[in-house]
């Protein structure tokens, strides 16, 4: 990809190119929307594949319903983790955003399907897989006041 190309690439993204330089500030705005799909991916899992008695979370809450400090936590996790693949060497831009947030929650809970089941190439599933396994998994529930923590 040439200057030019890059250039219409990065305005395509919405983000601000000035001569050759792109804001410091520019690049955080993608960092935080990149996080933020996995995280929105990662909630979503957590509440279809986590039950409160009979029934899927997912069936009665909503990330609206996420307690704050568990959201913040997770943020936090994403981060650590993705930061733990790029120096394992693995290159996330390979995969789509929402399903890396979707199999780090299945995969580091012991679920059925992750990073490992062949969507992933081999090396990247394996590696992915023991980051993912290094957070432990969390069991998440209904707190009195109708939020979901994990413990």
């Amino acid at each position: 990809m040439n200057k030019s190309e890059l250039k219409k690439h990065l305005k395509e993204l919405g983000i601000k190119v000035e001569g050759n330089y792109v804001r410091a500030s520019e690049l955080d705005k993608v960092a935080t929307e990149y996080y933020e799909q996995m995280l929105d991916s990662y909630l979503e899992t957590m509440l279809w594949s986590s039950t409160d008695g009979d029934h899927p979370l997912d069936d009665n809450y909503g990330a609206d319903d996420v307690a704050k400090e568990v959201i913040e936590k997770s943020k936090k996790e994403i981060q650590d983790f993705c930061k733990k693949a790029d120096s394992a060497g693995v290159d996330l831009t390979k995969y789509p955003t929402e399903e890396i947030g979707h199999d780090f929650w299945l995969t580091r809970n012991g679920h059925g399907a992750g990073f490992w089941d062949g969507d992933y190439d081999d090396n990247d599933g394996k590696i992915l897989t023991e980051i993912s396994k290094s957070f432990g998994s969390l069991d998440p529930y209904v707190g009195d006041d109708n939020k979901i923590y994990v413990a």
